[in-house]
């Protein structure tokens, strides 16, 4: 008997941490999206089992229609990870090897003969990423196929050598794609359905379009000079294809992180060399890492007016899937402290971000121009009552007043404290974001 009630004082501090995990997840992510720093969906597994999932927010603010288990939201990056199974599943049938070179896929690129289907997969290819090519954001909502998105970069000389330094690129996984319906003769979003979201029953899961119609999408949100959520504009998502173009639901990837542990969609020869690290602690479509000596496969998602992440600790089987269709979150930060929260470690909690009411000669004090260095001018202007920072170049953005002299940027989540002189006039500001700050003096 004595026994007994030992081993049960034993266990029930292990039973209380796993009980507390949907307390203090729920608490974290009310605090967030109270503020209007966060709204979506997210979901903690141990070994298959749901310990936390919860809907914050709406998939569409303006008609005040809350997101929901079945809410549709496009995934950005996380697109990799289906990209590189395809690539991996094609090898596995002997449609492609990982060692050929990219010439034998695209005869007519100079450089073809240099790179393979690995350096895409692991970005070491050293073509430019398209997404930071000017030419394709200022002509994109004008194109119609991939083709015309490879032409942007096509031309342009290599960053490195192939195989010798690590540079993140949009191309790499534009050109996989290209790659697997060149392989398969198959559009890639036919493709994934016969190999992985069918299979799976990821019946919510897909190459999304502008002109996708359907009552579970969520619209991306974000901060602009107008709003602190305005509708994000149309971006022909299409044209990202295997980089970045699908949207799913935390329910489907939560079918995806079951996936990665057994057979059905991957041979373990496969998974082996999809989650070893190369440079950068990059692998095949995912990143590899360690933190507090845990192991993790993951990858996040940014793009136009949403946030996602999939993390997964393999030794414990322990998964943190994160959606959000507010591109301003802090979701480096959320998903930090969910991670503290599924492995009952200390995290902390968001300082409350509360907006104060400021007259028009209270914020006039402020306007000015600021200099970083003597070099980078930040102009401080009052416009239609409110206080913007301009930087020449990058987008113009809106100061909230939150406390003496301190203002918080939602645009880009950073903080403004403006310091003052004995007799009350700005002299500089300070940029701070996170442990990071920079000062700017204002200009005489």
């Amino acid at each position: 008997m004595c026994k007994k009630i030992l081993w049960i004082f034993l266990i029930l501090p292990t039973l209380s941490k796993s009980q507390d995990i949907p307390t203090q997840a729920d608490s974290l992510l009310r605090n967030y999206s109270s503020q209007g720093l966060f709204s979506g969906n997210v979901a903690i597994l141990r070994k298959g089992k749901v310990l936390f999932s919860k809907s914050y927010g709406y998939s569409n603010v303006a008609a005040k229609k809350p997101n929901g288990p079945a809410t549709q939201f496009r995934i950005g990056s996380v697109t990799k990870t289906f990209t590189a199974a395809l690539i991996m599943r094609l090898q596995e049938r002997g449609k492609l090897s990982l060692e050929d070179k990219i010439s034998k896929y695209l005869p007519d690129y100079r450089f073809g003969d240099s790179i393979t289907v690995r350096n895409l997969l692991n970005h070491t290819s050293g073509i430019r990423s398209f997404t930071s090519i000017d030419q394709f954001q200022q002509e994109k909502m004008k194109m119609s196929g991939i083709r015309e998105v490879i032409g942007t970069f096509f031309n342009m000389s290599l960053l490195f050598s192939p195989g010798s330094n690590f540079q993140y690129s949009n191309s790499n996984y534009l050109l996989l794609g290209y790659i697997a319906e060149k392989v398969s003769q198959k559009s890639i979003s036919d493709l994934l359905r016969d190999e992985i979201t069918g299979p799976l029953g990821m019946k919510a899961t897909g190459f999304d379009s502008d002109q996708r119609k359907s009552t579970y999408k969520a619209l991306g949100h974000e901060a602009t000079i107008r709003s602190d959520h305005d509708i994000s504009p149309a971006n022909n998502i299409g044209l990202l294809s295997g980089a970045g173009a699908m949207y799913s639901t935390v329910e489907d990837l939560m079918r995806w992180e079951r996936a990665m542990y057994g057979n059905q969609i991957l041979s373990d020869s496969s998974k082996v060399q999809m989650f070893r690290p190369y440079l950068k602690n990059y692998g095949l479509g995912w990143e590899v890492s360690k933190h507090m000596g845990r192991l993790s496969y993951s990858h996040s998602g940014s793009i136009d007016g949403f946030k996602s992440n999939i993390q997964l600790f393999p030794e414990s089987e322990t998964a943190i899937i994160f959606l959000s269709n507010y591109f301003n979150t802090p979701g480096p930060e959320i998903c930090a402290a969910l991670e503290a929260i599924a492995f009952n470690e200390p995290f902390q909690m968001p300082s409350e971000i509360k907006a104060i009411s400021l007259s028009q000669s209270q914020l006039g004090i402020y306007t000015g121009d600021y200099l970083l260095q003597n070099k980078l001018k930040k102009a401080i202007v009052l416009e239609n009552g409110k206080l913007l920072s301009k930087i020449e170049g990058q987008p113009t953005v809106s100061l909230r007043p939150i406390g003496a002299h301190n203002f918080y940027v939602p645009m880009n989540g950073v903080y403004i404290r403006f310091g003052m002189d004995p007799n009350g006039n700005t002299v500089s500001l300070k940029v701070i974001d996170g442990k990071r700050e920079l000062e700017f003096n204002r200009k005489k």
